[in-house]
């Protein structure tokens, strides 16, 4: 992993987390909410799939997990529900894409076609996001 990837994902997970936890009172009152939402819905695929950067060059769960629950709770704020309904086409995706163990597996584009990587940062944690991911959007 290049040190940019490195760097795109770490600033696209602290965007993400400060969209989350910034209370709702302070979001309505000078947060741009929909903004970053908007910048995380340019990152998703026809498929559903949210990729890791604006770039659509790699899908990892993990982070696709914490954009989802950003896009849930963005829903909350700005009333827009296709934030939401985002959310829902991602949780969609990782199930498709669950191996027969219940495992996802990152992905890179490789010649315009998304490729699993047949690998992953870790099990519990790709699952545990799942599962916020769902509780948020639900």
């Amino acid at each position: 992993m290049t040190w940019r990837i490195r760097l795109e994902a770490v600033v696209l997970g602290l965007v993400l987390v400060a969209t989350m936890t910034v209370p709702v009172e302070a979001a309505v009152n000078g947060s741009n909410v929909a903004a970053d939402a908007d910048w995380i819905m340019s990152a998703r695929l026809t498929d559903g799939a949210i990729a890791n950067y604006v770039d659509r060059q790699a899908v990892w769960p993990y982070l696709s997990n914490f954009a989802a629950m950003g896009l849930a709770k963005a829903t909350t704020v700005t009333g827009n529900s296709s934030y939401v309904t985002a959310a829902w086409s991602w949780l969609s995706w990782y199930q498709a894409h669950m191996g027969t163990q219940g495992f996802v597996t990152d992905y890179t584009m490789q010649n315009g076609v998304l490729m699993s990587t047949g690998d992953m940062d870790s099990t519990d944690s790709y699952a545990g996001t799942f599962l916020l991911a769902v509780r948020e959007a639900y």
